[in-house]
């Protein structure tokens, strides 16, 4: 059983490759509106053709007043 240290050091590893796989292996593709009426980012993978999906919400995409005050 891993620590909640070692845990917290897999997650932030994890998250790092995440953000270097979407620069370096992805194609940003545009936005779009899905059927549930939220903005989503497409990327394609440049080698599989694959497409992943990215919901434009949460904490990444909240103004910068409404985060300052949270």
């Amino acid at each position: 059983m891993k620590t909640e240290k070692e845990l917290d050091i897999e997650v932030r590893e994890a998250f790092d490759r995440a953000i270097d796989a979407i620069m370096f292996d992805y194609m940003y593709m545009g936005t779009e509106k899905g059927r549930d009426d939220l903005e989503y980012m497409g990327f394609k993978h440049i080698e599989t053709r694959e497409y992943i999906k990215i919901p434009k919400c949460g904490v990444a995409f909240m103004k910068k007043k409404e985060t300052e005050n949270a």
